[in-house]
């Protein structure tokens, strides 16, 4: 899936924000997570703190008209793009563990798109809870036969 140079040059722009409003090195990092949200009849991209105050908003054309705001190719895009700019995103002065959310219109998840910890960085949580259910069963099972 080729990436457009407007959706490109949206997301510099938003992540430029995201960098004037919690630059590098600051004295006081914030606790906070960053909240994205698409909204799939405008293509319009906001970018939110947890205290829902905007940080950066514009319209994606490409967008415009999508079934919805989870569609497979957005979240792509966006993952995408985070993966290729991750040291830029995590010297930002937010505290650890903070995470990049895709978010619908009532600010429920939709996607965690990255994950900033000291040690750990989770592209896809949902594959890293995979089979833990069964892992589970089967470690009752062995207790319960001890």
């Amino acid at each position: 899936m080729a990436q457009n140079n407007q959706i490109l040059q949206i997301l510099d722009d938003a992540f430029s924000a995201l960098a004037k409003r919690y630059p590098a090195g600051a004295d006081d990092p914030v606790m906070t997570d960053v909240l994205m949200q698409v909204n799939a009849d405008t293509g319009q991209l906001a970018v939110y703190d947890d205290d829902d105050n905007e940080v950066y908003s514009a319209v994606v054309e490409e967008w415009v008209g999508k079934e919805s705001a989870d569609d497979a190719e957005i979240v792509n895009v966006l993952t995408s793009y985070l993966s290729d700019h991750k040291e830029q995103l995590e010297s930002l002065s937010l505290l650890k563990p903070y995470s990049f959310i895709l978010v619908d219109e009532d600010k429920e998840t939709v996607a965690e798109l990255y994950l900033v910890d000291d040690h750990l960085m989770v592209l896809d949580s949902q594959q890293l809870m995979q089979g833990l259910d069964q892992d589970l069963d089967n470690f009752l099972d062995q207790l319960m036969k001890e």
